[in-house]
């Protein structure tokens, strides 16, 4: 009976410590998950503070836009309004002036938008 009884003595010894080593892994996947959870939460809240900043910044560059909108408006109708006799008067300089080059410039930019 005392065999049998070391027997189960070391077997139970064998259990516990694969128990042990068993908790310790559980215990170690908790506190990286709560890490997780920590990270995530602070993720979250940092996400909803740049969706707000960006909120605004997006209510302000509309309130800028709705002001230039209607000059950018009239101007594209204004430069829509210019006849091809004109174009081809400035085709003709042999060397175009850097006022009318850069008017011609900008005229392209609004045609490409």
């Amino acid at each position: 009976m005392s065999e049998n009884a070391d027997k189960q003595r070391s077997e139970l010894k064998i259990k516990q410590e694969e128990c042990s080593r068993v908790m310790k892994q559980i215990s170690e996947a908790c506190e990286k998950a709560a890490d997780r959870k920590q990270n995530s939460a602070r993720m979250e809240s940092d996400l909803q503070i740049k969706q707000v900043e960006m909120t605004k910044k997006k209510s302000m560059i509309e309130n800028e836009l709705s002001d230039v909108k209607p000059m950018i408006d009239e101007a594209k109708r204004k430069v829509g309004n210019i006849k091809y006799q004109d174009m081809n008067e400035i085709k003709n300089y042999k060397i175009m002036p850097t006022e009318i080059r850069d008017v011609i410039c900008v005229i392209m930019m609004f045609f490409n938008d």
